[in-house]
């Protein structure tokens, strides 16, 4: 391989590596409440969380390794209006958020999904920093947790996948997550001690422009100078 060859190689190499290395992931550093009866803070510190990349990452059935929010929201009679926010080290740029719906089993027998506990529709509020006030993303529809086998497959230790929410790339440091409706609206308001809530959230950011057009850049400049030795030589 000549030494053009190379130049080009390795200038390709940056601009995937750049493209690639940019589009992180994003863990909050800090979870804020409405109302909790399991702990708000599980939602971000990875337990229940098997291992793997983060899009193959599946949680597992044990809520106390989710949030709850308390039934019985501002006298609502159920969770709907309960919400959580979330605080970034700064501000990105978000592509995606990543969630695990709420999966727990309910009191058997026969074990099954406690559907009346899993959120539906969710709002999604942002702010571009610690002080400026939530501008909302509108309304989302989660997908329920993923069907329990309660004969074969009763308690599974791992089963729920996670749903990608896109964002558009709004620039954020604070997320907030209200829900707004739960799946089996009915059963929910009947159970006196009623929650809802969600297993894991995380986002992910888009690759940083700059960096990205300072490689690409890089590589035009290159081309040209590659081009123009040819025609030297």
């Amino acid at each position: 391989m000549n030494g053009s060859k190379v130049i080009l190689a390795c200038l390709l190499a940056l601009v995937f590596s750049t493209t690639q290395a940019t589009a992180d992931v994003v863990t909050p550093t800090n979870v804020t409440f409405s109302t909790e009866f399991a702990a708000a803070a599980n939602l971000i510190n990875g337990s229940g969380l098997g291992p793997g990349d983060f899009k193959d990452k599946l949680h597992d059935n044990d809520e106390n390794n989710m949030w709850q929010s308390w039934g019985d929201f501002e006298g609502s009679g159920t969770s709907i209006g309960a919400w959580v926010e979330f605080e970034l080290d700064q501000a990105y740029d978000l592509a995606n958020a990543y969630i695990w719906q709420y999966n727990g089993l309910s009191i058997g027998p026969p074990i099954i999904d406690a559907t009346w506990r899993e959120t539906e529709d969710i709002d999604i509020s942002v702010a571009p920093n610690l002080l400026d006030p939530l501008t909302s993303l509108g309304t989302t529809t989660l997908a329920a947790a993923s069907a329990l086998d309660p004969v074969n497959d009763p308690i599974p230790t791992l089963s729920e996948p996670v749903q990608i929410v896109g964002m558009g790339g709004v620039t954020a440091q604070r997320v907030r997550i209200t829900i707004e409706t739960v799946y089996d609206q009915a059963l929910a308001t009947s159970i006196p001690d009623w929650f809802a809530g969600l297993s894991e959230v995380r986002f992910v950011e888009i690759p940083e422009p700059a960096t990205l057009g300072l490689a690409i850049g890089a590589l035009s400049i290159s081309l040209g100078l590659m081009r123009r030795r040819r025609k030297r030589g």
